[in-house]
């Protein structure tokens, strides 16, 4: 047995058997650490907030539940899953998976991650802002963090984006409807913009005009501001009642620009809006399934991406009960849509689309601890289990990704294992 390093102190411990066969250790910060005889190395699974206070162990038929009491006030059940390797990934088309970790937060939690748009002639670059009141620029290619920004704490911030160009700018939205924008890597001055105001929540990169941001507002209302100036250089676009959600397409077909937005229930929507240079304005509405007779939530789908497939742009969301759907982008019909199996009915929180052996993707993260790989040739469903639970997914290069939670920042690469 390994020595088990790069925790934040026991609070609790727990040994099955005898023999040892099985241990578990739980940590200061809300996460487990289990050892068993016939397992790999130790596994960590951060399920708890502020510790975890009682563990135990009992053996079952399949091989082992543990239960863990933690100092949020919960009590959680972990079941060993031995048959889980039945349905992970050992091999995508020839392609076996190779992690390495890039950031290891230890009892500090990351809170966001946004990863900037990806080309092959720039740095692959990732900003994400700690609970120590921080935001971090790391190249995820070669795991370096490239620069380190404070936050004004009597400002919080509500979104980061990094806008691409020599130098990339990071661009931070804050309350108040305050913008600052800084080099992202380099030093220099932070400058404030002011902008619009409109109780603004979000930001995204227009693909257009990098220079320009998307903001959503609680309101409803969508603006088109110069992240240099603060002024608007679109008209506004009133695209729902109140608060949504949005993503936009990096990829422009000739002067169009197109991007998604979905609205909370109880009149949950989701909406593909087409954008050109003379500011004409589309949109289709975009079918939802309804969830079966007995399902906990609604289907409701917060999370958007953008990708291709045989030569077509193509939209994947998820959300609610570990249901996907993916729609053809360019003529808005329905592709696929299902509940993952091995999402145990729980929310998605990540999803993104990426090639493998030359076959589409379909990747999801969230509170199951596993990357979800989800064939659209096939529709074959594969989790790929990391221990942690994932907020963020990004297809760095075809067979790479770049996936992240409350815990640090990991690389997987789906390497060729046959010729």
């Amino acid at each position: 047995m390994g020595g088990l390093s790069d925790y934040a102190g026991a609070l609790s411990t727990a040994l099955l058997g005898d023999d040892g066969a099985v241990m578990a250790v739980g940590d200061s910060v809300g996460d487990i650490h289990i050892w068993a005889a016939d397992e790999p190395g130790w596994r960590r699974l951060a399920i708890h907030d502020n510790g975890v206070a009682a563990l135990a162990i009992a053996r079952v038929d399949t091989g082992y539940v543990l239960v863990t009491g933690g100092r949020d006030g919960t009590v959680r059940l972990v079941q060993s899953e031995r048959k889980r390797d039945q349905a992970s990934v050992s091999e995508l088309k020839d392609h076996g998976p190779s992690s390495r970790n890039l950031v290891r937060v230890g009892s500090r939690r990351i809170r966001q991650i946004r990863h900037a748009p990806r080309s092959p002639d720039t740095p692959a670059l990732t900003v994400f802002s700690e609970d120590n009141g921080r935001l971090s620029v790391m190249d995820t290619r070669s795991g370096d963090v490239l620069a380190e920004h404070a936050l004004r704490p009597d400002s919080p911030l509500y979104d980061a984006v990094i806008v691409p160009g020599e130098p990339p700018w990071l661009v931070t939205l804050h309350r108040d409807d305050l913008l600052t924008i800084r080099p992202a890597v380099t030093p220099g001055p932070e400058r404030q913009v002011e902008i619009p105001r409109g109780e603004w929540w979000t930001l995204e990169v227009d693909p257009a005009a990098p220079h320009t941001v998307l903001l959503t507002g609680s309101a409803g209302v969508l603006a088109f501001v110069d992240v240099f100036t603060g002024t608007e250089v679109r008209p506004k676009i009133h695209c729902h009642a109140g608060h949504f959600w949005m993503v936009t397409d990096p990829v422009r077909h000739s002067d169009v620009t197109r991007f998604v937005t979905a609205t909370k229930a109880p009149t949950h929507e989701v909406v593909q809006w087409t954008l050109t240079d003379d500011n004409t304005v589309k949109q289709v509405g975009l079918a939802v399934d309804e969830a079966p007779d007995g399902a906990e939530w609604p289907y409701m789908i917060w999370e958007f991406v953008y990708g291709w497939h045989h030569g077509r742009r193509i939209l994947a969301g998820a959300g609610t009960n570990s249901h996907v759907q993916v729609w053809d982008a360019e003529d808005g019909s329905a592709m696929w849509s299902g509940d993952l199996q091995g999402g145990h009915h729980k929310a998605i929180n990540a999803v993104e689309i990426s090639r493998i052996g030359g076959e589409t993707y379909v990747l999801t993260g969230g509170h199951t601890c596993t990357l979800g790989l989800l064939s659209l040739a096939t529709g074959e469903e594969r989790h790929l289990w990391v221990g942690s639970q994932i907020w963020s997914i990004a297809a760095d290069t075809e067979h790479n990704v770049v996936i992240g939670g409350v815990r640090g920042i990991m690389n997987i690469e789906f390497r060729q294992t046959r010729t």
